[in-house]
């Protein structure tokens, strides 16, 4: 028979079985950060909207330039396959990333950037 631990102690490591942790008993108490600041579970150090868009463009501009040359350089069939791929899936994250853009009227740069800076 398994010797199975007490609450609290730990046998093996980390994510073995018979692992287990003692909860923390403050969490159940602690507000959400949706009830603690009336609803905005907004961080005073988020980034604004357009910080974040204009990350997630240069980031599907950078995954679409790595695809079209894996696509071009690519030895095996694989390569240029996932090459393809990033390219597909890139460019149309980056359409809805270009309409939110321009509904929230927030102008992103237009040039691609290379993939080997």
């Amino acid at each position: 028979m398994a010797e199975v631990p007490a609450p609290g102690r730990r046998k093996g490591g980390p994510c073995q079985p018979g692992v287990f942790l003692r909860p923390d008993p403050d969490l159940s108490t602690r507000p959400l950060a949706s009830e603690a600041g009336g609803g905005s579970a907004r961080a005073a150090d988020s980034p604004d909207t357009a910080t974040v868009l204009g990350k997630l463009h240069h980031s599907n501009q950078m995954e679409v330039a790595a695809g079209k040359l894996a696509e071009e350089k690519g030895q095996s069939k694989d390569v240029k396959s996932f090459g393809k791929t990033l390219v597909t899936d890139h460019t149309a994250s980056d359409r809805k990333v270009m309409a939110l853009a321009k509904s929230e009227k927030i102008e992103l740069p237009r040039t691609r950037p290379s993939p080997t800076r």
